[in-house]
């Protein structure tokens, strides 16, 4: 989606610098085409900043004020609205450099064929104060002559404001779809204003993100591998992250959604999570683990026993080293005292002549 700056141009109708009169009254039509084209435009769900000034000003300080509410927004294009006076006919739109060519002449195409007035083009001038001074890239549309009997007998608000849209967007109006959730018997997918949808990708849908297949449908719920990498889906197709209990088992996926596995540091505890691709790979392990030829100790919890004591249901102690690494053929000093453990781990005892078993 875009966004715009829309404004008609000049003061109110009988107010300070007000637009020519003729068969039409300039500050009077450009408002109503302003107005209808803003509305296409939201409704189809692009941003739209309505920039007219309709203070009672001369024309030199409705100018500054129109450039001061455009240049106070970031958009993509900034669209004045006007109608010409002279004694021509049809529609031509200005622009200050080659950067709105384009879009410009498929406005004046658009207009001049739902209309049926002559296409004067699209013609350059840098010296209209608008022009050169807005932010973005600027064109004014002067949509007909207000002092031609041809153009006022073919003027048509709705059909002016419609051939603007379709110059912008490319697209008609009409085309512009009720965004939302859809489903038919092969599953759901995500449809834009615009009817389109994604296909082969990730996007992020009030605050969730899902992932749509090559025809756009949603992943349903389950594991699936995406570009190498695992992500579990919920029962409405949302990616989970973080901690989450699958299949009776733990997982962790971080804030991608990716599933971690290997040693992780989760909220300042060390976790092991299978690296065994032929087990429960990603699976929380707990109890003693032998990783990387090291013995570790992984609580009920999950997180690694670190720097401390654990006893066993045999009442037999162990130490966890610093790293979560078990003693083992080794005598360790702890505090103040020194304990021998032996090389299945366990802190050795002495028998009454002093010998460690």
């Amino acid at each position: 989606m875009a966004t715009y700056n829309v404004h008609a141009g000049h003061c109110p109708q009988g107010k300070g610098a007000s637009g020519a009169c003729g068969y039409l009254k300039e500050s009077v039509e450009d408002r109503l085409v302003k107005d209808a084209l803003i509305a296409k435009l939201r409704a189809a769900g692009h941003t739209v900043y309505d920039c007219t000034d309709d203070s009672n000003c001369t024309a030199s300080q409705n100018l500054k004020n129109i450039v001061t509410k455009c240049n106070t927004h970031s958009v993509d294009l900034d669209i004045s609205i006007h109608l010409n006076a002279g004694g021509g006919t049809g529609v031509e739109t200005l622009i200050y450099n080659e950067k709105t060519k384009a879009i410009a002449t498929k406005i004046s195409q658009e207009i001049s064929s739902a209309l049926g007035i002559i296409n004067r083009g699209v013609k350059t001038r840098t010296g209209l104060y608008v022009l050169r001074h807005t932010n973005a890239p600027a064109l004014l549309v002067e949509c007909c002559f207000v002092d031609s009997q041809n153009d006022y007998n073919k003027w048509n608000v709705e059909k002016c404001a419609e051939a603007i849209y379709r110059g912008i967007t490319g697209q008609s109006s009409t085309d512009v779809k009720e965004e939302g959730w859809q489903k038919n018997d092969t599953g759901w997918w995500y449809q834009h204003s615009d009817g389109s949808y994604t296909t082969n990708g990730w996007e992020k849908i009030n605050g969730n993100w899902y992932y749509f297949d090559g025809n756009g449908y949603m992943y349903e719920e389950g594991w699936h591998q995406i570009g190498g990498v695992w992500y579990h889906i919920d029962k409405w197709g949302a990616m989970h992250t973080k901690w989450q209990y699958i299949d009776n088992g733990w997982y962790y996926m971080d804030e991608s959604g990716a599933m971690l596995s290997g040693w992780q540091l989760i909220d300042s505890n060390w976790y092991y999570l299978n690296e065994n691709h032929d087990g429960d790979f990603g699976k929380m392990l707990t109890g003693w683990q032998s990783i990387n030829g090291n013995w570790f100790y992984l609580k009920s919890d999950g997180s690694m026993a670190n720097h401390e004591w654990y006893k066993d249901e045999n009442e037999n102690w162990f130490w966890l080293k610093d790293g979560g690494y078990m003693a083992h053929d080794e005598i360790v000093w702890i505090g103040d005292r020194a304990f021998a453990f032996l090389s299945d781990g366990h802190m050795g005892r002495t028998d009454e002549n002093g010998a460690l078993y």
